[in-house]
């Protein structure tokens, strides 16, 4: 990608986020070469775009529009989002990387064990779209949880009933949620929707944080299916379980009426 095109390119992608229906609104947004964001470590980053709410802070890089993503891309983004998470200890921070290309099978699984976010879409209007449904909705909610961080559904039939994933009680992900108990579970797809776009789902509900249930089986199951290991390989302790009653589902594809 030549300058000219990446710099047409963040600056599409900010007049989609904050100019017209569903602009973003109270929010900090910053893009471009000379966007730097400070790290614990005192190295400022430089982000393509980022976006700073009351509740969270988060970072996009859109350097690999035309390329796959590959593992070294969410190698150095996982370093990144690890030094400004320190440094912003206070918000949620999340990160992600955006493609119109489907990206590696070594970028996938680095992506899923550092909670990476890889998105594939075919427009900027498209991924503004789903950064607003994604992590914006009413803003009166909290932070939305993506599935890349492990989760199980738990479904009767075809009908999804309830997400159950874990975290550490003192993250700023449950204090939001002892707050709120509302939030957007969002899960990427590769594959495409009727309408060309890259099919996504949005799982809105509402939390019930199972505060000294048993998790070690749930740990364990989720550690097999998302990283292929035995045992979870981090430390057990101030893990609490989140069950989640979803209520209505939303995105873009064939659970969608008129898809």
């Amino acid at each position: 990608m030549t300058s000219s095109e990446y710099e047409n390119l963040v600056s599409t992608l900010i007049v989609e986020l904050t100019r017209g229906p569903g602009a973003l609104g109270r929010v900090e947004v910053g893009s471009g070469r000379k966007n730097k964001i400070a790290g614990a470590s005192g190295f400022r980053h430089q982000v393509d775009v980022s976006l700073k709410a009351d509740w969270g802070l988060l970072l996009f890089d859109c350097k690999y529009w035309t390329d796959p993503v590959d593992a070294e891309a969410v190698l150095v983004m996982a370093s990144r989002l690890a030094d400004v998470r320190v440094a912003n200890s206070e918000l949620e921070v999340k990160a992600g990387i955006v493609s119109t290309k489907s990206p590696t099978i070594g970028a996938e699984v680095l992506a899923r064990y550092f909670g990476v976010q890889l998105d594939v879409v075919s427009t900027p209007r498209e991924y503004a779209l789903r950064i607003r449904e994604r992590f914006f909705l009413g803003l009166t909610e909290p932070l939305p949880v993506s599935l890349s961080e492990g989760a199980a559904i738990v479904a009767k039939g075809d009908v999804c009933d309830e997400v159950v994933f874990f975290a550490r009680a003192d993250r700023v992900k449950m204090r939001n949620l002892r707050r709120d108990p509302r939030l957007v579970i969002s899960v990427q797809d590769t594959t495409a929707a009727a309408s060309g776009l890259m099919q996504y789902l949005t799982l809105r509900g509402t939390a019930r944080i199972r505060d000294g249930q048993p998790i070690d089986d749930l740990m364990d199951r989720l550690t097999r299916r998302y990283l292929g290991r035995d045992r979870f390989p981090f430390p057990r302790d101030g893990q609490t379980a989140v069950h989640v009653a979803v209520e209505r589902l939303g995105g873009n594809g064939p659970w969608i009426a008129g898809d």
